[in-house]
């Protein structure tokens, strides 16, 4: 009876507690602050699940001059345990890592000249692929007894990306030309001069006729006359340069093993020309050189626009997923060269482990994790100087900007900066503007481009009850957006009738019914260290960037004091740092400290321990008792127990 009643008055308990809190309980906590490590986490995760297999599908059987035919069950790959675990790793100067298999079907033909006739040997056995270093918990990795981050990438997304080119004389005509960024291979470009002619050049070829190349590419004559609508004359150049010239840029663009647009550059190129070619050509095609020349005549007609690289529709994030997969294709691309110049003896025995060696893979991971200018000893001064460590993104390294030949453009602040990176952190010297920080609410979308959340507006209310919406740099160019700081009545209606509003990279006046979104917070546009200073808006932006900085560099104290003042930035910071014990069910605290914390909760009616330790022992002797204004009396008596509980770090 007693344990009935006892259930029957929590239950009772918490349907009040519920009722009566529901405003705030759906309209305060709707929004939460990301964990601040998701971005490594989700990006590591995606590669070993989704990345790994499919760039495996693409080599799944290699044929060796009609001798040995392999064929490679990649859905069936495994990843072992790790031999040392974290700690471990460090004490022992090794590597926190994982060794994967995958099986092998080996067929070899021979020709035995005694009887003529061919006789095959097939074999299946597991290979060791290679060695991959693991991410941890708290968002590193442990080489060779150190800990290292990889610090994201910003760069170009992969397009097509129009100019106009700047001369010093306006008489002239302008210039116009295309530059063809590709996620894999060689540069491209597409120019038109003042006679309206084009021309197609790389960085190792000298200027080529346009209508030349179409023509070696399957367009006729009389097809590229009347869709550009220009005379013979222009078509007619040098045949044997051209011809010498295009056949190498055929060998380059249009085979998928030395060139790829990936996905982002296959849709980008879709959307910009209108085209219709599927997703998973991620080749060249004819049809998008014809669709460029077009375009860039259409320009001579004052028809189309012209590109802003600093504007982050056009800057995506390679983060760690990223920048693995691409040491891993090449990787595979060494390995696969490496098996097709193996030659079989006749009758000698085939062994597979000396056979498929590959040493390149690991070489190529190697490449990333030690030699790269992205890999980064961990500062580990305090949590905050490691957590910001891992949310920065620099613009430098393979791919990127040079850091001598940067201009102030690149380094500058650019409107769509606004929300997602942060306009203050940054370090002072040659890294100026190249290395940042995104900000706390960013979340980095599957293409790599930055999101920031935004609520949604009807009829001059705000929509609490709807989650947030994510939105990319290109979603909100034509979308009203005013700032949360704006007067509201009590049922969420705003008040003013004219309000500033961001709209197309800048602030304009307009209606309240025109509106079409409302910002989260006010620290959504500041990075994590930056939060932390309190009554930032009061301060100079040069001096919080000497603040944000000089943050990190705090040595931890032994006896600690509660700050007089401090922000919600604060909470954050401890939570999603992984250096203190955070108990993670709801529940009446009965002890804490620096080890431990214990916890009563109401809805599993059990002793809920968080401790850095592999086994807990635990006596409870205690009589509880617990009361709420304007509720029932709740006592409860917890008996002798002695329990065991073992909790996996």
């Amino acid at each position: 009876m007693k344990q009935h009643s006892l259930e029957f008055n929590m239950t009772k308990f918490l349907v009040l507690f519920f009722f009566n809190n529901m405003f705030f309980i759906f309209y305060k906590f709707l929004f939460f602050f990301p964990d601040f490590l998701n971005v490594q986490r989700k990006s590591f995760r995606n590669f070993i699940k989704n990345d790994f297999i499919f760039e495996f599908s693409k080599i799944k059987k290699i044929v060796n001059s009609k001798k040995l035919n392999l064929k490679f069950l990649y859905e069936n790959f495994k990843f072992l345990s790790p031999i040392f675990n974290i700690e471990e790793s460090i004490l022992l100067s090794k590597t926190y890592c994982s060794n994967f298999y995958i099986p092998v079907i080996s067929q070899i033909n021979r020709l035995k000249y005694i009887f003529n006739y061919f006789s095959n040997s097939t074999e299946l056995k597991w290979i060791l692929v290679g060695t991959l270093p693991l991410l941890t918990r708290r968002g590193h990795f442990i080489i060779n007894g150190t800990i290292r981050i990889v610090i994201n990438q910003i760069l170009r997304s992969p397009g097509l990306y129009v100019y106009k080119e700047r001369r010093k004389n306006e008489n002239t005509k302008r210039l116009y030309y295309a530059d063809l960024i590709s996620q894999r291979g060689a540069w491209l470009r597409v120019e038109i001069d003042k006679d309206k002619k084009l021309w197609l050049s790389t960085k190792s070829e000298s200027r080529i006729p346009f209508f030349e190349f179409l023509k070696n590419i399957g367009f006729k004559q009389k097809f590229i006359i009347e869709y550009f609508s220009i005379d013979l004359i222009d078509i007619k150049t040098k045949k044997k340069k051209s011809l010498k010239n295009n056949k190498f840029l055929y060998q380059t663009f249009f085979n998928p093993l030395t060139y790829s647009l990936g996905f982002i550059g296959r849709k980008r190129l879709n959307n910009k020309f209108d085209l219709l070619i599927s997703p998973k050509v991620l080749k060249l095609t004819p049809l998008d050189f014809l669709a460029i020349g077009d375009y860039l005549i259409q320009l001579t007609n004052n028809l189309g626009s012209f590109d802003d690289i600093d504007h982050l529709k056009n800057r995506r994030i390679r983060t760690i997923g990223d920048l693995i997969l691409n040491q891993f294709q090449q990787g595979l691309i060494r390995f696969r060269n490496l098996v097709f110049g193996k030659q079989i003896k006749k009758n000698k025995k085939i062994n597979l482990n000396n056979l498929l060696d590959f040493q390149p893979i690991n070489s190529a991971f190697r490449e990333l994790f030690v030699g790269s200018q992205l890999s980064q000893f961990l500062d580990q001064t305090n949590p905050l100087a490691e957590l910001t460590h891992k949310r920065r993104f620099s613009a430098l390294g393979s791919g990127g900007v040079n850091r001598e030949t940067a201009g102030f453009e690149i380094r500058g602040i650019h409107p769509t900066h606004y929300g997602r990176i942060c306009p203050i952190e940054t370090p002072e010297g040659h890294n100026a503007g190249l290395v940042n920080s995104i900000t706390m609410t960013t979340q980095i979308n599957d293409d790599g481009f930055l999101e920031t959340p935004y609520r949604l507006i009807y009829k001059s209310q705000i929509q609490d009850h709807k989650n947030p919406l994510f939105l990319t740099a290109e979603y909100e160019e034509s979308r009203l957006i005013v700032l949360s700081d704006i007067p509201v009545c009590k049922f969420k209606f705003l008040k003013n009738k004219n309000l500033p509003i961001l709209f197309n990279q800048d602030f304009q006046k307009f209606k309240v019914k025109e509106i079409n979104f409302i910002s989260v917070s006010s620290l959504q546009y500041i990075s994590l260290a930056t939060a932390l200073i309190p009554f930032i808006e009061h301060d100079d932006a040069n001096r919080a960037l000497m603040g944000s900085n000089m943050q990190r560099q705090a040595i931890p104290l032994i006896s600690l004091e509660q700050p007089l003042i401090t922000t919600y930035a604060a909470k954050c910071l401890l939570q999603n740092s992984k250096v203190i014990p955070i108990c993670k069910r709801s529940g009446f605290i009965i002890y804490s400290s620096n080890k431990k914390i214990s916890c009563y909760s109401f809805l599993n009616f059990y002793k809920f321990q968080c401790r850095n330790s592999f086994l807990i022992k635990i006596f409870l002797n205690k009589s509880i008792n617990f009361r709420k204004k304007n509720y029932s009396n709740i006592k409860t008596t917890l008996k002798k127990k002695k329990t065991i509980l073992k909790i996996e770090i």
